[in-house]
C-alpha cells in the first residue's frame, strides 16, 4: 500500500511539471510534437486558462475528459475533506479509469 502512494506522488509531480512548464516557458507536449497522436492530457492548458476566465464551454472542449476528472476530484475530495466521508475506492475503479483514457484518447484521435 505504501507502494502506492509513492506512485501517486511521481505521477502527479511529473503532471505538476508539466503544466507549469506549459504555461512558463511553451513546453510543447512531446507526443503530439513528435508522433503527431494527441494524448489525454492536450488541452488542458487550454482548458485552465479558459477556466480562469470562467469560460466553462470553451473549458470543457478543450480537454473533455480532464474537464469531468476534476470536477470528480473536487467532489471526492470535498466529500473527504470538507465533511469528512469515509469514502474508498476499490480497486477496480482504477482499471476503469484506465479504459476510459485509451477509449478517450483513440476516439479524440480518430476524430480529429
Amino acid at each position: 500500500m505504501k507502494n502506492s502512494k509513492i506512485w501517486y506522488f511521481i505521477i502527479a509531480a511529473v503532471s505538476i511539471l508539466f503544466l507549469v512548464l506549459s504555461f512558463f516557458i511553451g513546453y510543447e507536449c512531446p507526443i503530439y510534437k513528435y508522433l503527431h497522436i494527441k494524448c489525454p492530457a492536450c488541452g488542458s492548458r487550454d482548458m485552465v486558462i479558459h477556466l480562469l476566465h470562467f469560460n466553462i464551454i470553451d473549458a470543457f472542449l478543450a480537454n473533455p475528459l480532464v474537464f469531468i476528472l476534476l470536477i470528480v476530484l473536487f467532489i471526492y475530495f470535498m466529500l473527504k475533506i470538507v465533511f469528512k466521508k469515509k469514502i474508498s475506492i476499490p480497486n477496480y475503479m482504477y482499471y476503469i479509469l484506465i479504459i476510459i483514457i485509451l477509449i478517450f484518447t483513440v476516439i479524440r484521435n480518430l476524430i480529429n
